[in-house]
């Protein structure tokens, strides 16, 4: 018997790890662009190629909101690095080249103060440096420390000629002949700081050991030689090494030993030093240690960051994390027991599974799962659990499957995962149960099996509800409520919705609000209330657009854009779409880019312009086929086909229809392949094949109705309809077209209304 547990109710709901990183991400924007508002702000952003993923999806943000207020960004990078902003107005880019002699004679000038350099100190510094600037720099310092630059009377003149003098030729060597006219004190103290990173702080050299009172007087001689810059003064001073050259070299002159040792002593100081606030430095931690080859403490870093990574959306970081985290684990076998071992490779896999799900790597995340279920098999130490987390990655692969639109797929996996839990009536395993059969539910909803779907929810919902997940009980809600709404039952949608929302209320799901209110939307959207589903869409949209999610605000953008097109507003239904088409373009998101290049395609459809209809779907399928979701794929050929048969591209439209209505009846959906059978009644239609044409409506008539699809049904009779007037069968067709008349009025669908109307004024005249 399943115990019930109660949970408490949150009075201060929180926030969920991505609204909250949004939120923040959303304040840093909005903390410069008030800066700005008080006086003009210059933002200097230098070695961008080194820039972390949540970092660099800050400021790719405030790159393009920089012309809402009185600010410059200049950011420098290395060739190889690619800003993300590169498409934003008034982004220009200043590529440094090789500097030419004329230019070198002007920066020599500048440097020394001297308004004509000597020729022959020219020609060499040009030979050398091959016009890198900050070789140049080196040169000239090089020259200084050797003497053959002296300042007299605040001038510099030449002691020798620069040719009888051996300049390295490489930067590499110039730095190293540097290093060595330094004394030993200064040669360790960077060599230290080369292992701590380009930028260290005080506090953290005197836990290394070097006294700071002593060590200063040598810290201010390497900053006077311009090795070291101070980026922020007593009594907390931090310094970092002036170009990234120095620190390499410096680091180079470690023997392999002597720099692991240093790596594991810096590592300790850290933990010393940090050890309240050890979450903020366990990137450079698992570093040192990975460094030091200390893989124990490594893997245990290298999974803080992988889960740091993955809160804060940094995505391919999260990935790098853990299958680095997979190859430690092999490196630590003998340090762990074979239960350890593999209780650590099924989470590194889970999470890099998860993550690869949400990237959109299908095959991947797929692999990863497996990978559990092989590593399950392979070890003799079988956990007591281990019937649970086979039902987990079996689930996670049928969801995975789902994605794809791969339902049969899914269901295999999922029943799968049910068998394994079917004997075990513990709370663990019941909430597996619970999130298995809830994706049960949802595979059903996206088959069109409405009523199954239901069902599947409930259990799930019941199941969740006994061992308190309000997460996984509102999730189930949500499918219920969506099947009951396909299904035609708006009361029980409605009422679902509102359990759904209620819970996510309780513990503070912001997101999670703002998918039932969209939802709620669509209720109103299908039964033509276009205020409320207006009104529904845009308090999501307030809701997206405050918490920073960018795809989210797409997702309604393209909603609001469905509510402009039913109500014949095609001009504001195309500019929603183009606004959510650009937002996917530019954030890389495949999937919307694809739907609301579909949905544009669906405009011209209505407009009747069908060779730009047809353009928009070439471009759809192309965009949707590399991610193999069968489901977006079928209807983009439904769109196709239909443009065709409008177009007169009678054998095209074929090739399409064909298509699609092969993948929705593979996947099992019921409404898609109605639809495309409705094309085939269309296409038959206009080849002259009336009574072929005649049976395809018949069957469209009787799953529409079995679907509850009125709108649907009242297109049928307006095809009909065109069908009977091509036969010469007037009264027939004025018939069809009084019953799709009332369909249409009926549902406030203006738009076939004004098309039904016109073809009966026709028959009259």
């Amino acid at each position: 018997m399943l115990s019930r547990r109660r949970r408490t109710t949150r009075t201060d709901p929180g926030l969920d790890a991505q609204t909250r990183q949004r939120l923040t991400d959303r304040a840093i924007v909005e903390c410069f662009k008030s800066l700005a508002v008080s006086a003009p702000l210059v933002l200097i952003c230098d070695d961008l190629h080194w820039l972390d993923e949540s970092s660099a999806r800050v400021l790719n943000a405030l790159a393009r909101e920089v012309n809402d207020a009185p600010m410059l960004l200049l950011a420098v990078h290395r060739p190889e690095y690619q800003p993300k902003w590169s498409d934003v107005p008034d982004f220009t880019a200043i590529p440094l080249l090789v500097m030419e002699s004329q230019t070198i004679r002007e920066l020599v000038a500048t440097l020394l103060e001297w308004d004509d350099p000597p020729t022959g100190l020219i020609e060499i510094i040009v030979k050398q440096s091959g016009g890198n600037p900050y070789f140049i720099e080196e040169v000239l310092r090089t020259f200084s420390d050797l003497g053959v630059l002296q300042k007299q009377d605040g001038k510099w003149h030449l002691t020798a000629e620069p040719s009888e003098v051996d300049v390295p030729e490489s930067l590499h060597a110039v730095i190293m002949g540097r290093l060595d006219a330094l004394s030993e004190t200064c040669r360790r103290l960077l060599q230290t700081s080369s292992v701590v990173g380009r930028t260290f702080d005080g506090a953290l050299l005197d836990e290394l050991g070097w006294n700071l009172t002593s060590v200063l007087p040598h810290i201010d001689t390497l900053t006077d030689l311009q090795f070291l810059v101070e980026t922020r003064p007593l009594p907390d001073p931090q310094w970092m090494f002036k170009q990234e050259f120095i620190q390499e070299v410096s680091y180079s002159t470690l023997l392999l030993q002597a720099r692991r040792n240093l790596h594991a002593h810096v590592a300790e100081a850290m933990e010393r030093l940090y050890a309240e606030r050890l979450i903020e430095h366990v990137e450079m931690l698992q570093h040192h240690y990975m460094e030091a080859q200390r893989w124990m403490n490594s893997l245990h870093y290298t999974k803080q960051s992988a889960e740091k990574s993955r809160e804060l959306f940094a995505n391919q970081s999260a990935v790098e994390h853990y299958r680095q985290a997979l190859d430690l684990i092999d490196k630590v076998e003998e340090d762990l027991s074979a239960e350890q071992r593999l209780s650590e490779r099924v989470a590194a896999l889970n999470g890099l599974g998860d993550v690869l799900s949400l990237m959109g790597d299908y095959d991947g995340s797929i692999q990863a799962y497996r990978d559990i279920l092989d590593a399950l098999k392979a070890t003799d130490a079988t956990p007591e659990d281990a019937h649970i987390l086979e039902a987990s990655a079996l689930r996670n692969i049928g969801t995975v499957h789902g994605r794809r639109g791969e339902y049969d797929d899914a269901l295999a996996r999922l029943n799968e995962a049910r068998e394994r839990l079917k004997t075990d009536h513990s709370d663990p395993a019941a909430l597996e149960m619970s999130k298995t059969v809830g994706q049960v539910g949802f595979i059903r909803f996206r088959k069109g099996d409405y009523d199954a779907a239901r069902e599947q929810s409930r259990v799930s919902r019941d199941l969740a509800e006994t061992v308190g997940s309000d997460k996984d009980a509102a999730f189930a809600n949500l499918v219920w409520g969506i099947s009951s709404f396909s299904k035609g039952d708006h009361e029980d949608a409605l009422r679902r919705y509102e359990q759904c929302r209620e819970v996510r209320e309780r513990i503070g799901d912001v997101n999670g609000i703002a998918a039932v209110l969209q939802n709620i939307g669509n209720l109103h959207l299908s039964q033509s209330r276009h205020d409320e589903a207006e009104s529904a869409y845009q308090r999501v949209l307030d809701i997206r657009r405050k918490v920073g999610d960018v795809a989210g605000t797409a997702n309604v953008l393209n909603q609001l854009g469905n509510v402009r097109l039913n109500i014949g507003d095609d001009d504001g239904a195309s500019a929603y779409y183009m606004e959510c088409r650009d937002i996917f373009a530019r954030i890389g998101n495949r999937f919307g880019l694809a739907v609301s290049t579909l949905n544009l395609g669906n405009i011209h459809n209505e407009r009747g312009n069908a060779e730009e209809a047809r353009a928009y779907f070439r471009q759809a399928l192309e965009a949707a086929e590399p991610m193999q979701v069968k489901d977006l794929i079928a209807d983009v050929h439904r769109g196709f086909a239909q443009a065709a048969v409008e177009s007169g591209h009678l054998d095209e439209a074929q090739e399409h229809a064909d298509a699609a209505l092969t993948i929705a009846t593979e996947i099992g959906n019921k409404q898609l392949a109605a639809q495309v059978r409705w094309i085939f009644g269309r296409l038959q239609t206009e080849l002259g094949q009336f009574d072929d044409a005649a049976i395809a409506f018949d069957a469209c008539l009787s799953e529409f109705g079995e679907l509850k699809s009125r709108l649907w049904e009242g297109k049928t009779h307006f095809a009909v309809a065109l069908l009977d007037i091509k036969r010469d069968r007037l009264n027939e067709a004025r018939g069809k077209l009084t019953i799709s008349i009332e369909i249409f009025m009926e549902l406030d669908a203006d738009r076939e209304l004004e098309r039904a109307r016109q073809i009966e004024s026709s028959l009259s005249a």
